[in-house]
């Protein structure tokens, strides 16, 4: 008979609304915020689009402020969300869930001033951000 699947028994980790760790180059000059609701919170991750590589790991408690600067480039966004924070390796445990958004963020040097980004997380009707579920093993 199915035996039936172990409890999940982690224990949560505390942490606070940030930046966990920054993996990219070059100069961090443009901007980016993201704003989330309360409720539920966001590990986020930038991948640099043309490396392929994680440029930027940040949590974001729910409704929490958040803002960095980034190098100039594209970067495509993948996140998780969840209740309850277990650490990098569980991110939310079993109940996580994942996204990527569908466009690339694009910073650039406009001359005067660099171009960056405000992000909401916030479903909306008429949002300009679309965002698909992705799998665990596509984050």
């Amino acid at each position: 008979s199915p035996q039936p699947s172990p409890a999940f028994n982690a224990a949560p980790v505390p942490i606070a609304t940030g930046e966990i760790r920054y993996l990219g180059s070059g100069q961090r000059v443009a901007p980016l915020e993201i704003v989330t609701r309360p409720g539920a919170s966001y590990f986020v991750k930038l991948i640099n689009s043309q490396t392929r590589r994680v440029a930027l790991l940040a949590f974001i408690h729910g409704g929490d402020p958040f803002q960095v600067d980034m190098p100039l480039g594209a970067y495509e966004m993948r996140y998780a969300v969840g209740q309850i924070w277990y650490g990098e390796q569980l991110l939310f445990g079993p109940t996580t869930t994942y996204s990527r958004a569908d466009a690339s963020f694009n910073f650039r040097d406009e001359g005067a001033q660099y171009s960056g980004y405000t992000v909401e997380l916030i479903m909306q009707t008429g949002g300009n951000l679309n965002v698909e579920s992705i799998p665990a093993t596509e984050f």
